[in-house]
């Protein structure tokens, strides 16, 4: 185990300047969950067979038994934006996302996971209006990425 840390640190710290602007470097889990390089922390073996991935935002990624490094293409998701405000998360009545990958997946999802509106994005500027949407709390996806916005 204290081998395979070793090895996985010495992993992390080697790619994580290697990274392009429309690439990103990701840990993938033997679970399939994907945490981008620049969002993690640190590794704390668990036991044995077992660690844990430590994220840079103070969440863990527990009973990880194997990792891949995969490269991934910028979904555009650190762009997304209201009508607005640049730097809110309160939307109104529309979210923009811009200088997205095309044929793109993006979804608006309640917290219970519920998808409530899906959108396939172009190439460019893309906008989703969620005015329909009743006030509260939801969670805008675009390809792998996710952010929570509140609906006022």
């Amino acid at each position: 185990m204290k081998t395979k840390t070793i090895l996985l640190t010495l992993l992390l710290f080697c790619t994580i300047g290697v990274q392009a602007a429309d690439q990103t470097w990701h840990l993938v889990t033997d679970k399939g969950v994907a945490i981008e390089l620049s969002n993690v922390s640190y590794l704390l073996a668990a036991s044995e067979e077992s660690f844990d991935i430590v994220c840079t935002d103070g969440t863990t990624v527990s009973g990880v038994t194997s990792v891949k490094l995969e490269e991934r293409e910028s979904t555009g998701i650190e762009s997304a934006k209201t009508t607005e405000s640049v730097f809110s998360k309160k939307v109104d009545g529309e979210i923009i996302i811009s200088n997205a990958k095309a044929n793109t997946m993006a979804q608006v999802l309640s917290l219970s996971g519920i998808t409530l509106i899906s959108q396939t994005l172009t190439s460019g500027q893309n906008v989703i209006n969620v005015s329909m949407l009743l006030s509260g709390t939801y969670i805008l996806k675009v390809g792998e990425t996710s952010i929570k916005f509140i609906k006022k």
